[in-house]
């Protein structure tokens, strides 16, 4: 034989970075491979619609949520408003039926009337009173708002637009 040291044959080891790379790299050919049939541009758009669509339907629930938010807050705001104007009314109405001496003891018919005035303002709650009619006015302004701006021909151009295309 010859005298050539033929090389030994060597066991190929694999460490565990090399073993990782190769587990996900078929992982990743095994999930992607959907990729390569003629259907895949369909697939990735209907998924992109879906992504746009959804992001779309966020951004409006978004504004939606904020508008209502707010007509909360000036709903609130107002009726906070109504209620301290109510107060100060009654406070004066009661300092009026404290210094004129109203009470049962009060004689004379032309100041029993106001002092009845005073008694029914002092003791009113406007506390008792709903929101609702302030609910009304604030969406009442929030309408004549958008429209007062509008011109007869941006309305009737609207109207024409809604027509031809209807949501």
């Amino acid at each position: 034989m010859s005298s050539i040291n033929r090389p030994l044959k060597r066991r190929r080891v694999e460490d565990s970075n090399t073993m990782l790379y190769s587990k996900i790299k078929k992982y990743v050919i095994q999930r992607v491979q959907f990729l390569a049939t003629l259907d895949a541009p369909i697939i990735l758009s209907s998924y992109a619609r879906v992504l746009f669509h959804s992001i779309g339907i966020l951004i409006v629930l978004f504004v939606v949520i904020k508008l209502v938010q707010s007509f909360g807050f000036e709903i609130n705001a107002r009726y906070r408003l109504q209620l301290e104007e109510s107060m100060e009314k009654a406070r004066i109405c009661h300092q009026n039926y404290v210094n004129h001496h109203c009470g049962p003891e009060l004689k004379g018919a032309i100041w029993q009337s106001f002092c009845d005035e005073w008694d029914r303002c002092r003791n009113y709650r406007a506390s008792m009173e709903g929101k609702t009619k302030i609910a009304a006015q604030v969406f009442g302004e929030l309408m004549n708002g958008f429209v007062e701006p509008l011109s007869l021909k941006a309305m009737v151009n609207i109207r024409g637009y809604l027509h031809i295309y209807p949501i």
